[in-house]
């Protein structure tokens, strides 16, 4: 049986370096970081790659979450001004959806729920600079239906 020769090790080549760096960017790494796995994200963190202030506020965030997330607070969900508008658009919609039930003998009349979202949009619009997307708001109360008052 012949010999094998003796391993040799040779350096990686700038060619190898750069397709390694294209291969784990920066979105696919916080991606990966969120479902637990830094890999990727601590290598292009070691890397010669400077983070602009976008990706510095992404990393912020990761951060923050996980802080969070072991402080035994449920880590819940990235507040941002969309995210928090179209939760209090969804939830007045829904205040006028269950005073419209309560007058129809509990059935939304036709045509109510856009209604409802279209007359919930206007009076936050009155409060302030409000951003929201008012068929998204129609869809989800179809989907998920008007939820009973909490008490």
């Amino acid at each position: 049986m012949p010999r094998r020769p003796p391993f040799v090790y040779r350096p990686p080549t700038p060619e190898f370096i750069a397709r390694q760096r294209l291969r784990y960017s920066w979105p696919e790494a916080l991606q990966q970081a969120y479902r637990h796995d830094t890999v990727g994200l601590c290598r292009y963190l070691r890397s010669d790659i400077e983070l602009d202030a976008a990706q510095r506020g992404e990393l912020a965030t990761l951060l923050e979450r996980f802080v969070q997330q072991y402080s035994h607070r449920p880590p819940g969900r990235d507040v941002t001004p969309v995210s928090e508008s179209q939760s209090r658009l969804l939830s007045l919609a829904r205040s006028y959806l269950r005073r419209m039930q309560q007058d129809n003998d509990g059935r939304v009349p036709s045509g109510g729920i856009q209604a409802a979202v279209e007359q919930a949009a206007a009076n936050l619009a009155e409060d302030g600079c409000w951003t929201f997307d008012i068929e998204q708001a129609v869809q989800t109360i179809r989907r998920r239906g008007v939820s009973p008052p909490r008490r």
